[in-house]
């Protein structure tokens, strides 16, 4: 009983360590852009060729994950069927 008290403190005291050492890490090697196919679909998301105003409600769930995660975009321009 106290052996197995103590092998679940121990478990679960590395899993948090390994779950936050692990985290950060990883955020600061991301460098490369992510790239992302862009292409006007209604509302959906808007300002599909370069120097266009994006907008829409994909372009603000890209931006939302980018603040979150540290994440830069290249946006890549075309047809639904192109991309």
């Amino acid at each position: 009983m106290i052996y197995t008290r103590k092998l679940m403190i121990f478990l679960t005291a590395a899993l948090l360590l390994l779950m936050t050492g692990i985290q950060p890490a990883y955020a600061e090697s991301a460098t490369a852009p992510i790239r992302i196919g862009y292409y006007k679909n209604g509302t959906f998301q808007e300002g599909a060729k370069p120097g266009d105003v994006r907008r829409g409600y994909a372009y603000e769930y890209y931006r939302k994950v980018s603040e979150y995660t540290g994440w830069e975009y290249e946006y890549v321009y075309g047809g639904f069927s192109d991309l």
